[in-house]
């Protein structure tokens, strides 16, 4: 084993920044149903306005979905690999759970059921 390894070995892992293609099949899928869902919504906004205005609307609302979609998935990805920025997030939702769960009296009221 060389310097720089772990002295850990996983038979079938991948090297560090490799897709499984399962995981890429499931961040095509997410994205997928989030794209139906704009396009939605963007036919609903667009549907009062008149034809050539409408077609404008959706070409342009598309477009921009689009590339925020790209972008906030480059900013995802650079931002996935500071370290302890997946623990905060974790620690996050753990804190987010938490709270949902709480009984909506005892949120109110600061304390016990």
């Amino acid at each position: 084993m060389g310097a720089g390894s772990s002295g850990m070995v996983f038979p079938g892992a991948l090297p560090p920044g490799a897709f499984a293609p399962g995981q890429v099949a499931a961040i095509v899928l997410v994205d997928v149903l989030l794209a139906g869902d704009n396009a939605l919504a963007l036919l609903l906004l667009a549907a009062p306005l008149a034809p050539a205005a409408r077609k404008r609307a959706l070409a342009v609302g598309l477009g921009l979905a689009v590339l925020f979609r790209i972008v906030l998935a480059t900013l995802a990805g650079a931002l996935l690999a500071v370290p302890g920025v997946s623990l905060a997030g974790g620690v996050f939702l753990l804190g987010t759970a938490l709270a949902m769960a709480r009984p909506e009296g005892a949120a109110r009221r600061g304390g016990g059921a």
